[in-house]
């Protein structure tokens, strides 16, 4: 029975080790993470072009995209530390945000057509691929904006041109991505 004591007292200090190895790893990203959260509020509450509310998105989850096998690091040490279940809001947190910089991330066929490294300008987010419209980046959309609306072949759509068109795409890809990671960033002490 004393062995089995001590097996089991091992066990809880190997977790307790593993613990705060993993609070450790998170305490010196916290500071990135606080910067990530203030950008992505800024960018969640702007309430200007839906385009530049995009570029928005990806300058500030661009160099978290970077950085996702560091981050996969953070979630093995968080897993590894969660023997008796207390950390589980920490590993879904983690693994949301981890989820989401993938999402956002950079693609040379995607939306963020940045390389590792690169800042993300209004030049290299590209939107379109959507009823016909051919990808432009956001500046030759802007330039749309004064287009005549109508002519997509659907009363639905008599009331856009194309500038309201991808405006709603970049609505519908942006919107889903800020309440989730600012959340997951709070529960991680963000």
């Amino acid at each position: 029975m004393q062995a089995l004591n001590t097996f089991s007292n091992a066990l809880n200090v190997a977790g307790i080790i593993r613990r705060r190895r993993a609070f450790k790893a998170l305490a010196q990203m916290n500071r990135d993470f606080m910067v990530l959260r203030n950008n992505l509020r800024y960018a969640s509450g702007y309430a200007g072009c839906p385009l530049d509310r995009l570029v928005l998105l990806f300058k500030a989850v661009s160099p978290f995209y970077d950085r996702l096998p560091e981050f996969r690091a953070l979630l093995v040490r968080f897993q590894a530390g969660n023997y008796d279940g207390s950390l589980g809001r920490q590993v879904e947190a983690i693994s949301t945000l981890i989820a989401h910089f993938g999402n956002c991330g950079r693609d040379p066929y995607g939306m963020n057509r940045t390389k590792p490294g690169d800042g993300v300008t209004e030049y290299k987010v590209y939107l379109g691929n959507i009823y016909g419209l051919f990808p432009q980046p956001v500046p030759t959309w802007k330039e749309c904006k004064n287009w005549l609306k109508g002519g997509w072949g659907s009363p639905k759509m008599a009331h856009l041109n194309a500038y309201d068109v991808v405006c709603g795409q970049a609505n519908s890809f942006a919107n889903p991505h800020f309440k989730p990671m600012i959340e997951a960033l709070e529960v991680l002490g963000a």
